[in-house]
């Protein structure tokens, strides 16, 4: 740099600190710089120390932390018109790195609330199961060690069908955020399949609704989820009722040891006998109920029913068992909206 270039240079810096663009200390290090030649060299200048660099690591987004570091431990060098290297104002330096800082806060804080979105990004983006009944792979999970499926109340599952909602074919026009999902039970364990039938209750940015899934295994051993929902989930969890209760039962009567042999002087039920067995007693009071309760609200006719004498011995999704003297019914409800009966029965 020439004298006169210098000289000027000195000037407008004098200038520039009389009007309060520079901070003293500012002043000084300008100064220092013009005297020494006007030129920070590059190679004074570490290149991680460069404005380039610490814009290239912010605008990478996984790497804004590094660009956070270089902020708050030094100066920041850019080029000027003159091609010399000149440290950035600190007060520049300091906006910057006050800006990475809140997003890293914010960061951490989405990680924490929404964990499941940071699993994704950690892994890739594993995509996530449907909720249309077309069931997708799921990251494997250590309940292949054992061979069964994963606990319905297990957060692996809950994060299973969380993402499934949210990346159904429907959540592609319309968008779907589940909120919270919990009171997770288990309707029913197909041993001979392998499949762990579940219910549990979402609430999403639409409202509350039913959620009825299956945790299996696929062909090549990797764990799914099938979801259903609404009135297609409520419809399931009778379903899977009916065959849990249809599965107990055949266990219960099923012989210990094999049958013996009939013996040919026994007297066989004529065909007339084996279409019409005898009635049985409670059959008429099963009946009277069934007219008197189907359709109605489940909650407006509870007290109804323990007013009459039935107390309640047990409980599961959709249905009650009460019990009066030696007799027990099941009072069977949809258990959304306004929870009508549909059947009561007799509970052997």
């Amino acid at each position: 740099m020439s004298d006169d270039s210098q000289i000027s240079a000195l000037e407008r810096l004098t200038k520039l600190r009389e009007s309060g663009a520079l901070t003293e200390e500012e002043f000084t290090a300008q100064k220092a710089a013009i005297l020494a030649g006007g030129n920070t060299t590059a190679s004074h200048v570490p290149f991680y120390r460069k404005l380039w660099l610490v814009v290239t690591l912010t605008c990478l987004i996984l790497t804004f932390w590094i660009s956070l570091i270089i902020l708050l431990t030094g100066d920041v060098y850019t080029r000027t018109k003159d091609r010399a290297l000149t440290p950035i104002k600190k007060s520049t330096r300091y906006v910057y790195a006050g800006f990475l800082a809140v997003w890293m806060v914010a960061a951490g804080i989405n990680a924490v609330i929404h964990p499941s979105i940071l699993k994704e990004d950690i892994a890739g983006g594993t995509p996530a199961q449907t909720s249309s009944g077309a069931p997708q792979a799921a990251a494997p999970s250590s309940s292949q060690a054992s061979n069964m499926p994963d606990a319905c109340e297990s957060s692996d599952a809950a994060d299973m069908v969380k993402n499934a909602l949210e990346n159904a074919p429907a959540a592609q026009l319309v968008s779907v955020k589940v909120l919270d999902f919990g009171k997770a039970k288990e309707t029913w364990f197909d041993k001979a399949s392998n499949v762990r039938r579940c219910y549990g209750i979402a609430y999403l940015n639409s409202g509350q609704t039913p959620v009825a899934y299956q945790l299996f295994f696929g062909p090549s051993g990797k764990e799914m989820v099938q979801v259903l929902t609404g009135d297609q989930a409520t419809t399931q969890v009778m379903v899977d009722q009916a065959k849990k209760e249809e599965a107990d039962n055949a266990a219960k009567t099923a012989p210990a040891n094999p049958p013996a042999a009939p013996d040919a002087t026994a007297a066989s039920p004529s065909p007339v006998q084996q279409a019409n067995p005898a009635p049985d007693a409670n059959d008429a009071l099963v009946q009277a109920l069934n007219q008197q309760y189907i359709g109605k609200g489940y909650e407006d006719s509870e007290p109804e029913i323990e007013a009459s004498g039935w107390k309640e011995t047990d409980s599961d999704i959709g249905s009650q068992v009460f019990q009066k003297g030696e007799v027990k019914i099941r009072v069977e409800y949809v258990p959304t909206g306004l929870a009508q009966i549909t059947k009561i029965s007799r509970v052997q």
